[in-house]
């Protein structure tokens, strides 16, 4: 009995591909996936970037204080637009 299932199975499993690499994702598909992931985070970033170019300072460290409420990829936007800001004005 265990044995038909266990053939039956893997017969299953071998006809669907698809279902397969769904189950069991191959290690590229994995790294594909973060790869897509850190893109969007660093357009993300990128988006805030934009929008906080004409934030005062102050504004800026209000969104890098612990408990302000914005996103991780806002807080990395606001700390590298500060940043840009205190070089241009030393």
């Amino acid at each position: 009995m265990n044995i038909t299932f266990m053939a039956l199975t893997i017969a299953f499993l071998a006809t669907n591909k698809d279902l397969l690499n769904t189950v069991f994702p191959q290690k590229s598909s994995l790294e594909e996936e973060i790869q897509i992931e850190k893109k969007r985070e660093q357009q993300k970033i990128q988006k805030f970037i934009t929008q906080y170019q004409t934030k005062s300072p102050i504004d800026l460290e209000r969104i890098l204080e612990k408990d302000s409420g914005y996103v991780e990829e806002a807080k990395i936007a606001a700390r590298r637009v500060l940043e840009t800001k205190s070089d241009h004005t030393i």
